[in-house]
């Protein structure tokens, strides 16, 4: 087969079997890659810095660096992790649960798997109990995308059937 002809060839199966787009799953959360995202936790004194990338066309990877806030001595509530950790999450489209499927680890030791499913422009990241992983989760992170360069985390909690939110934050777009 001549050059021509297998180049031929291939334009023709390409253009008969539309490839789809791997990240499209990921709806507005593939805006993150490329870019930096810092919020200043509400305890005031604690900044959280994320970082995204897409990886192989089809993965969402990202860092994150709990550090201290400059200057920061606002009172507020306590947040999870103290400052001087790091982690990294890879995130990849699990089509057979219709959900995001991801692994953490960090500086602390941290590693597993999660998830995070999308309802309506709400992506909900539950977080289950470290006493007893195999019960419902009762907290979780919601995150809503609001402009090209924010979006809000909350912290929710299940109370009495319904998800209360307890403190939430806005993350917006940083230098790298």
């Amino acid at each position: 087969m001549t050059v021509l002809a297998t180049a031929a060839l291939a334009a023709a199966l390409a253009a008969a079997e539309p490839a789809a787009d791997p990240m499209a799953p990921f709806g507005w959360l593939r805006q993150l890659a490329g870019a930096c995202w810092r919020t200043t936790l509400p305890d005031g004194r604690t900044t959280d810095t994320q970082c995204y990338e897409e990886r192989l066309g089809r993965f969402l990877f990202g860092t994150i660096t709990i550090a201290p806030a400059a200057g920061g001595d606002a009172p507020g509530p306590v947040t999870r992790h103290p400052a001087g950790f790091r982690g990294e999450g890879l995130l990849a489209w699990d089509a057979a649960a219709g959900r995001i499927a991801l692994w953490t680890w960090g500086s602390d030791g941290s590693f597993g798997p999660a998830e995070a499913a999308f309802e309506g422009e709400r992506v909900h990241f539950p977080q289950p109990s470290r006493q007893d992983p195999g019960a419902p989760p009762t907290s979780r992170t919601s995150w809503k995308r609001l402009d090209a360069d924010s979006f809000r985390v909350g912290q929710e909690r299940l109370e009495g059937g319904a998800w209360v939110e307890k403190w939430a934050v806005v993350y917006r777009r940083v230098p790298r």
